[in-house]
This record gives C-alpha cells, structure tokens and sequence, in this order.
C-alpha cells in the first residue's frame, strides 16, 4: 500500500522528521501571505520578524527623589543620601530602633522548645531494628528484607583513641539511619 502524499501547488514550509519516525507536518500558504524566514536572526529569537537594532543605552537611569524611611529625610538623590554623614548616624544608633526592638521582645516566648517547633525528619523518630550484615561476597546485605545495598566505606584516618572512638560512634548513627531507612 502507498503511503499518502500530497503534491504541492503553492508556496509551503514543510517540517519532516531526520529518522522518518513521525509524521511531517506542512503548511501551504497563498501567494500573497507566504511569510519570509530570517535566516540570519540570533538564536532563541523568532526568525519571522525582522531582526531589530536597539540602541544601547549605557547612561543609568538617574533615581528620582524619595523619603528616607530610616531617618525621616527627603533627598534628591538616593547614592548621595546614603553617603551623607546624618543618614549613617542614625542607622547606626540603635536607640532609634527601641520601639522595634520592643515590640519583638513582647512577642520572645519564654519556655521556647525548639524540638517541639521544628521539623525533624520521620526518618530520626524511628528505631533502628533490621541487622545489616555482610554476605558471601562481603557486600552489605538486609537480610530481613532481602535487599543488597549500596557499600559505605569509612577509613580509619589514625589519631588517637578518643577521635577513634568519635569514628565508631559516627559509623554507629550512620548505621542506624540506614537501618530506619530500609523499616520505611
């Protein structure tokens, strides 16, 4: 059986896929409305408009005058306000920032517990309870669940004792978060 084709009469843009996996997709225009493609436009910008010369204006737009809001001061130029000796003292006392500083201390709760405020994650509040152990191969195995995992190697940097010991508690809580991990 033929495949279905169609001979083109007018002016068209045709779009085939390279590997012949998907059907091509064409648009026949009438002589009058056949668009012109730039081929010549920047990439990312559409090549069916003309391409624009913008002037480049490197002179900075000039701030128009405002309120200071920290020292309650008109000015005319904003660079030129922060720099002036008057605005700086004021930021930098703190007297002038009292009533802040007592409204947030109206709102310090005083038996604040972090633990019970901020988020911990599901995987600390369980308790670790599968063994992980080494197999015939010598790679880490969960028995319980029949999983190989992933080898987690730690190397003794030397030292002494009390930083050995750091080392061994170190592995200990990383073998129990694995251990939560897989009761998940």
């Amino acid at each position: 059986m033929l495949k279905k084709y169609v001979i083109f009469s007018k002016p068209y843009i045709l779009i085939e896929d390279i590997k012949g996996k998907h059907q091509p997709f064409y648009k026949e225009y009438d002589d009058d409305k056949v668009p012109c493609i730039d081929l010549r436009s920047p990439a990312l910008c559409c090549p069916f408009l003309k391409n624009k010369r913008f002037k480049s204006t490197k002179r900075r737009k000039e701030r128009k005058g405002g309120f200071c809001e920290i020292c309650y001061q008109k000015y005319v130029s904003y660079d030129a306000h922060v720099r002036e000796r008057s605005h700086r003292e004021f930021a930098l006392d703190s007297r002038n920032y009292k009533d802040i500083d007592d409204i947030i201390d109206s709102f310090a709760i005083s038996n604040f517990d972090p633990d019970l405020y901020c988020p911990v994650s599901p995987l600390l509040r369980k308790s670790a309870s599968l063994p992980i152990d080494l197999d015939e191969k010598g790679e880490l195995m969960d028995w319980e669940a029949g999983k190989m995992l992933d080898t987690i190697v730690f190397t003794d940097m030397g030292g002494s004792d009390d930083e050995k010991d750091k080392l061994c508690k170190a592995v200990y809580k990383v073998e129990n978060f694995i251990n939560e991990y897989l009761n998940e």
